[in-house]
């Protein structure tokens, strides 16, 4: 149907699996200047190790290795990483409360010196990368419209935003509930809270990044969500 299709990748980390494949269609291209292009879209997909191993088999010399190709079934990083944040979790609330029994202040002025010794320690050890890129000239609207124009994404803002809240709302309201009912302290409460901090760590450092390679991405997130609106709904009762 003499219909031209151009493929590129959009690179947005220093993996694989950080990039976007996309394409753009065009039957107006025999004119002068560029091609009238008529559709595009992105490919959404996960290769597995054949990838990397149909790259080596094609271009031996690019030396690409399983690593280099951020997977996940070898580099449980990101999963790592969601653990870190369980670690703020657990161990922040029980600061927190503990620093409440010293002062009111005492739990924001922690947190404030905390805040600096993160900014401390990635001013003194994170070094400049070799390759920058431009700075986007682009106003932050232009780049939501860009960001919501592509498939997908729309779809994924949303459920981050739904959840975030209601995960904000969980953490604001059962202080209360647990002070109402059962009535908990804020001491107390901090370490309620660095109890569900620590389930927090061992689901992402150790149950959701094996499950990753079985399950996959997207049934992983429809079962978490599933199950994170059990849990409030039990907590509700």
């Amino acid at each position: 149907n003499r219909e031209l299709t151009l493929f590129w990748i959009a690179v947005l980390g220093d993996s694989w699996n950080h990039c976007l494949l996309r394409y753009r269609k065009s039957t107006d291209y025999d004119g002068d200047g560029p091609p009238k292009w008529h559709w595009q879209d992105d490919l959404i997909l996960t290769p597995g190790v054949e990838f990397v191993e149909a790259l080596q088999a094609g271009r031996p010399q690019l030396s690409i290795s399983q690593a280099d190709y951020g997977g996940h079934t070898t580099d449980p990083a990101e999963a790592l990483i969601g653990a870190a944040f369980g670690i703020g979790f657990t161990l922040g609330p029980v600061v927190g409360g503990v620093g409440h029994a010293i002062h009111v202040a005492a739990p924001g002025l922690f947190a404030a010196g905390f805040s600096l010794i993160a900014f401390l320690f990635a001013w003194k050890n994170l070094p400049e990368p070799e390759r920058r890129r431009p700075a986007a000239r682009n106003g932050w609207f232009q780049g939501l419209s860009q960001a919501l124009g592509t498939p997908s994404i729309p779809t994924l803002l949303l459920l981050a935003i739904l959840a975030t809240a209601a995960f904000a709302m969980f953490e604001s309201t059962l202080s209360l509930l647990t002070l109402r009912r059962l009535g908990l302290d804020t001491a107390q409460n901090g370490w309620l809270f660095g109890y569900v901090g620590l389930w927090l760590i061992l689901a992402q450092g150790l149950l959701v990044r094996r499950l990753i390679p079985r399950v996959g991405e997207v049934r992983l997130l429809q079962v978490g969500l599933l199950l994170l609106g059990a849990g409030l709904a039990l907590v509700a009762q």
